[in-house]
C-alpha cells in the first residue's frame, strides 16, 4: 500500500538527498571524516556500524517473501512462456 494522494514527504526526501549528495561532492573530506568515524565505531563494537559498512560493501541481503505465518515456506512462483504461430 503507498501513500495517500497528495503525499509529499518521498518528494521533500529526494531533494534533501540531492541536497546532500550537491554538498559532499564539493567537500570530499567531510565525507572520509564521516567514514572513518563510522569505521572507528565498528571497531569500538558497534554492530549498526558495523551493519552499514557491510551493507555498502556487500549490498543488503535479500529477504525471502513469506505467507501470513514466520514458519510458512517463501512463496514460489514460476513462469510459462508459449508461442503461438500466428497463422
Amino acid at each position: 500500500m503507498g501513500a495517500p494522494l497528495g503525499n509529499q514527504n518521498a518528494k521533500k526526501a529526494r531533494i534533501s538527498t540531492e541536497a546532500l549528495k550537491l554538498e559532499l561532492a564539493h567537500d570530499r573530506d567531510a565525507l572520509r571524516e564521516m567514514w572513518i568515524a563510522q569505521i572507528k565505531k565498528a571497531k569500538d563494537g558497534d554492530l549498526a556500524s558495523f551493519k552499514e559498512i557491510n551493507d555498502r560493501l556487500d549490498g543488503k541481503p535479500a529477504q525471502a517473501i513469506i505467507g501470513g505465518d514466520e514458519d510458512d515456506n517463501p512463496i514460489q512462483h514460476s513462469v510459462t512462456l508459449k508461442f503461438v504461430d500466428g497463422e
